[in-house]
């Protein structure tokens, strides 16, 4: 700002001087150069408080108004100082487009302006200014200085060709611009996107606030932390609503992403999330045929290297967001089990690096899952060495879903309720609208076991004991028979039971069991699994009032 304002007070000076010498005619120009100088410096002070103030979206309007005031001042005004427009734009692309250059951009403009001049607004921006300065050059006339200059310089050629010749030259300005662009904002689109946060989530009627169920290390953590974690759950605890709220309550640094339902998709889907689009180190004429084509040349051939140059790129990025933040950026990635059964190696490489950012403290990998196959992949590779604590959350406690009955407009036969569900979320939602509609508890249960009926027709076994149907169909039913004599099984009988590899992923995943993996025991998915099991076996137990501890 000093520098600028000592530049602006012999710019007004000499522009009064030169009035006084020049008459009226030379004196509107000096006064023109004068008064956009002023405009920038005006721009440059409040860029500046602004930059203190770390409110990131003015100054980076700001500081593009004041660099197309450059290009005004070069095309508009000298109305083609070419020379100078040349050695400056030159300047400008060696500063963009090289990795030294980045990193002199980054060291001058510091790392919070440069992430508002990569906004996604930006782009588009630049050619807008491209096109508008290409018509002004072209339809304002030059001054008499300029024209002279210009003659000496371009007296050969005829209107036609120079018309050509500036067209050329815009078309080759703007996607080198382009290209730059994406060369410095690469990394500063993805820091972005995590300091913009997870999105707010629209959240159910009645919903109850269980944030606090989990620990606050896993979103905040500590400037030193060196661990990752595993978050575990049982489908429709209400695990994915609990996260979700609780990312978006965190703040800046912590960014949520689902696996989608085409776990093939992941990278890009990824990619998208953070701003990524694997243009790193390109040309200006692939940049170009990015934006008039929906595939480039570089696009990646496969889901492993899509994710693997996503992550390359966080990668770079985490410290930055670490010396910005004061402490780790956080991703969550929920329902992994996706990726556990149809893209291993696309969750063993978010292992690998789940555990080179904690080796080296700069970045925290949060997964989550709902199946037993997750932790069992996680925990026998070498990355395990750095996961945290499998960390669990639960059904809501019977007091939390009694007031959830309560609230939905049931208030009669809770206990009643509570038997056949059980304190599961999803199913206390399901049943609660039900009742509200006007059917009969049992009504419901009968709609609950077609469900676990039409899971074991799903998994290829036997809707009632004796089994007949192969190796995993005996398999099935004898943990079955454990769980409802003893209330579980161990782990170890679970995975003797299924002695062959495929019937025990099939088994773990089958949203019938529920795997313990700190008590090391599996019991039954939810309450209406094992009333029906129970019913089936002809193994009951004592009927208990379910609203009493």
């Amino acid at each position: 700002c000093a520098w600028r304002g000592l530049a602006w007070c012999g710019s007004v000076g000499g522009a009064f001087v030169r009035c006084a010498r020049s008459g009226v005619a030379g004196c509107a120009v000096y006064l023109k150069r004068a008064t956009l100088l002023s405009g920038r410096i005006v721009c440059a002070c409040v860029e500046c408080l602004c930059w203190c103030g770390h409110h990131n979206l003015l100054p980076a309007f700001l500081f593009q108004c004041e660099v197309l005031a450059v290009f005004f001042r070069y095309f508009l005004f000298d109305c083609f100082s070419f020379i100078r427009f040349v050695l400056y734009f030159l300047l400008l692309l060696v500063l963009t487009s090289t990795a030294f250059g980045c990193l002199f951009v980054r060291c001058f403009m510091g790392d919070a302006l440069l992430r508002s001049f990569c906004g996604p607004w930006v782009s588009p921006f630049w050619i807008a200014a491209c096109l508008l300065v290409a018509v002004a050059v072209y339809l304002t006339p030059a001054t008499l200085p300029s024209r002279e200059r210009l003659q000496k310089l371009f007296g050969y050629i005829s209107t036609k060709t120079s018309k050509v010749l500036l067209v050329a030259i815009i078309g080759f300005v703007v996607p080198l611009i382009l290209s730059s662009y994406q060369g410095v904002c690469m990394i500063p689109k993805v820091e972005n996107a995590f300091f913009a946060g997870a999105p707010n989530v629209t959240l159910r009627p009645c919903y109850q606030n269980r944030t606090a169920e989990l620990p606050p290390f896993v979103l905040h953590p500590a400037e030193t932390t060196g661990d990752y974690y595993l978050i575990e759950g049982p489908h429709g605890c209400g695990k994915t609503t609990i996260l979700r709220d609780a990312c978006f309550n965190a703040g800046p640094g912590v960014l949520y992403f689902s696996v989608p339902e085409a776990p093939s998709d992941f990278g890009i889907d990824l990619a998208d999330l953070i701003n990524f689009e694997f243009l790193e180190g390109v040309s200006g004429w692939q940049v170009l045929k990015n934006y008039f084509a929906d595939a480039g040349d570089r696009a990646p051939a496969s889901n492993f290297e899509a994710t693997k140059r996503v992550l390359k790129v966080i990668s770079k990025a985490a410290v930055g967001l670490k010396n910005a933040l004061g402490h780790p950026a956080v991703m969550v990635i929920d329902d992994t089990a996706r990726l556990a059964r149809k893209e291993p190696e696309v969750l063993n490489l978010l292992q690998d690096f789940a555990k080179d950012r904690a080796d080296d403290g700069t970045f925290v990998l949060v997964f989550t899952s709902s199946e037993g196959l997750v932790p069992t992949i996680l925990e026998y590779r070498s990355s395990d060495s750095r996961m945290g604590d499998i960390i669990e959350i639960g059904d809501p406690s019977i007091e939390q879903a009694t007031q959830y009955l309560t609230c939905r407009g049931v208030t009669e036969n809770i206990s009643s309720v509570l038997n056949i569900t059980g304190t599961r979320f999803k199913e206390l939602d399901a049943t609660a609208t039900a009742l509200m509609a006007g059917k009969s508890l049992d009504d419901r249960r009968a709609s609950l076991f077609r469900k676990v009926t039409s899971k074991l027709q799903g998994l290829g076994v036997s809707p009632s004991p004796p089994p007949t149907r192969g190796a995993k169909d005996v398999a099935f039913w004898n943990i079955v028979d454990g769980i409802v004599r003893d209330g579980f099984v161990s782990t170890k009988f679970f995975s003797d039971a299924a002695s062959s590899d495929d019937d025990y992923n099939i088994l773990s995943s089958c949203n019938i069991f529920l795997m313990d993996n700190l008590k090391k025991q599996v019991t039954f998915q939810s309450r209406p699994v094992e009333l029906y099991m129970r019913a089936e076996t002809g193994v009951f137990e004592e009927q208990c009032d379910a609203t009493s501890d």
